[in-house]
């Protein structure tokens, strides 16, 4: 019989193709692309064995008897070994071998040790091949064993594949079905009809399917940083999940990306942002980098890993507490370090990817190890995000009012509207924590509107100066001061309650004066113009500068209540408290303390002659249907 060539040139030709593009890939270094890398270089060898034995089989008076058994042993042994490779690639690809035992590997390599003893015995037993008298290749009976041991392991990989086909996409699916094709149906012919030889060419096609789709670099490498890219770690996370393989995650994230970036250059940010990346792959040989975005990088340590994760964090944190050269420049990159452990923390991608994507929250300026707890804050976070959202569809805000006390008059004159939000499943939420999540993501300007058109509705409503009520404050926050459509919102909403602005007081906090005076002046002189007054809240939180108050249209100044708290703890902060107040007063304006807690805060701001006085010691926030009765009961009494 003689044996066809070209198939076997031509699969030769794809191998040393997929030999070239691979190997041009070195930073490939995880176990699964280990196991591509054997899978080519067996499929290779068995490639060069059979050219050789159809060459020798068909010329045999010019190759002796032990050149020929020499390249037909090498091919069988590479040949039945790929089936093997491939199998263990698989399973590797798959996560499958992350929790099989030792005992379950040495039974699965019982086929193919069965197959390499029968063709240890043949130069002797002759039982998978011989040659007849006539000199020519003939296969023994034994020869089915082989084909049983490589359908056996090309029908195991299809078998995980389909059984674990979620963990995969769908083009890497289809092209690892593909590849088992290829495999297996040319075994089956090659079994019944021996000399159709399109077996090697058939599986170096589906091994330059599995290089082009599942081994494709573009797809899981930053082209930037050259390690894996986040869609790489969402894939091996989610496949490590789905096998519940224990792993622990750690992540490094840089500080204020875009400072450093405006400040180095993107150029000279890119090339040290390139060097990190390049110290983070080669920190533990079994530890897997990925560039995850937005100066955020993920390590991920399994079990076996020969460092901890405790080390790692060491090394990292040691690292980053030293410089990193950029452009002949030293520079120093707080970084945050978190670690997770999966499953025992987190048992889904998406936890996973939360922890991953929260931004750099501390206000250290050094390399800083953060408790994974602040995950659960950015869960509750995302809940309240969540919540707000649902009160401004359904208008579920809650607007209570906190009544304030006039020195003078000894009687609550004014009051306050206050935000509330109360949740079915997570119960009152403070304002201090959804309102700067609100500003954060810009719900604020609809909650601003809700609380000004109900203290409008309030005011429309009911005569409150009848009850001694004279004004109610608004707190106006940064985002709305910027807002444009402030001045214009607020005039059609007091158009149509019909309301004199006058009895509205808008407060401002003192940092939003430092943001964009210029911005703000502009906003403030326009709604003067309509004939709202207006407050400096938060004075003397660390902000304060008088030249804010003197160049802005403020009548009242109100008092942060840590210069309240601090007065009756400390003779100096009391010396500030009183300069304060009448500093305010020779200016020609009034004066509110917040946060007045008890009976000698009250006695010292009286003494103080600070004029309103605003706290729960004197009156609580409460609804609007319990401020309007309180007014009423207290409306004609003066209180000592």
């Amino acid at each position: 019989m003689t044996y066809s060539i070209e198939y076997h040139i031509s699969a030769l030709f794809v191998t040393l193709f997929i030999v070239f593009d691979f190997f041009l890939r070195k930073d490939m270094r995880k176990t699964i692309n280990k196991g591509f890398m054997f899978l080519v270089l067996s499929h290779l060898t068995s490639t060069l064995f059979v050219i050789g034995t159809t060459i020798s089989n068909n010329n045999i008076g010019a190759y002796s008897l032990g050149f020929r058994d020499f390249v037909n042993h090498g091919f069988l042994i590479s040949h039945n070994s790929s089936a093997y490779v491939f199998a263990l690639y698989t399973m590797f690809l798959m996560g499958y071998n992350k929790k099989r035992t030792p005992g379950y590997f040495a039974a699965f390599t019982v086929p193919l040790a069965v197959t390499l003893f029968l063709l240890l015995l043949n130069p002797w037993q002759r039982w998978v091949f011989y040659y007849d008298q006539g000199g020519i290749y003939s296969h023994g009976k034994a020869i089915y064993v082989l084909y049983l041991n490589a359908l056996f392991y090309l029908l195991y990989s299809a078998a995980i594949t389909i059984r674990l086909r979620k963990t995969l996409s769908k083009s890497k699916f289809f092209a690892l079905l593909i590849f088992l094709g290829v495999s297996t149906v040319p075994v089956v012919i090659q079994m019944l009809f021996p000399h159709i030889n399109i077996e090697i060419f058939l599986q170096s096609l589906g091994i330059l399917g599995v290089l082009w789709t599942i081994e494709n670099k573009a797809e899981v490498f930053n082209t930037i940083t050259q390690i894996y890219n986040r869609f790489a770690f969402v894939q091996d996370a989610t496949l490590s999940l789905n096998n519940k393989v224990p792993f622990e995650i750690i992540t490094i994230k840089l500080s204020d990306v875009s400072y450093f970036i405006s400040t180095l250059g993107l150029d000279h940010m890119q090339s040290v942002t390139v060097e990190m990346a390049a110290w983070f792959n080669g920190l533990a040989h079994q530890v897997d980098a990925y560039d995850c975005e937005k100066g955020h990088f993920c390590l991920v340590n399994f079990s076996n890993s020969a460092v901890s994760s405790e080390e790692l964090i060491s090394i990292i944190k040691k690292r980053f507490s030293q410089e990193w050269i950029c452009a002949d420049t030293h520079v120093t990159f707080p970084v945050e370090i978190s670690m997770l452990g999966v499953p025992q923390q987190v048992d889904s991608i998406e936890q996973i990817m939360l922890l991953v994507d929260m931004p750099y929250r501390s206000r250290q300026f050094t390399a800083e190890v953060i408790s994974t707890d602040i995950l659960s804050l950015h869960q509750r976070e995302i809940k309240v995000t969540q919540a707000i959202e649902e009160a401004l569809k359904e208008q579920a805000f809650s607007v209570y009012y906190q009544p304030i006390w006039d020195r003078q008059a000894k009687r609550f004159t004014q009051a306050e509207a206050l935000i509330r939000l109360f949740h079915d499943d997570m119960g009152p939420i403070p304002p201090d924590e959804f309102i700067p999540i609100a500003e954060r993501n810009g719900s604020i300007i609809g909650i601003g509107d809700f609380v000004f058109t109900q203290v409008c509705s309030l005011l429309q409503k009911n005569d409150l100066k009848k009850q001694g009520i004279s004004s109610v404050a608004i707190n106006l926050s940064v985002v709305q001061c910027m807002n444009q459509r402030l001045v214009e919102n607020f005039e059609k909403a007091i158009d149509y309650y019909k309301v004199d602005p006058a009895n509205i007081k808008l407060e401002i906090t003192e940092s939003v004066t430092a943001d964009n005076p210029a911005v703000l002046l502009s906003t403030m002189e326009k709604l003067q113009a309509l004939g709202f007054t207006f407050a400096l809240d938060d004075y003397g939180t660390g902000y304060s500068n008088v030249s804010h108050i003197l160049n802005m249209p403020f009548q009242i100044i109100k008092l942060d209540k840590s210069i309240i708290w601090g007065a009756v703890q400390s003779t100096s902060a009391e010396i500030m408290l009183k300069s304060t107040i009448a500093m305010m007063r020779e200016m020609g304006l009034k004066t509110v303390a917040e946060g007045v807690e008890t009976q000698e805060q009250k006695e010292l701001l009286t003494f103080l002659e600070c004029d309103y006085l605003q706290g729960y010691f004197l009156a609580q926030p409460m609804n609007q249907e319990d401020f309007l009765d309180y007014c009423g009961k207290y409306s004609n009494i003066r209180l000592s």
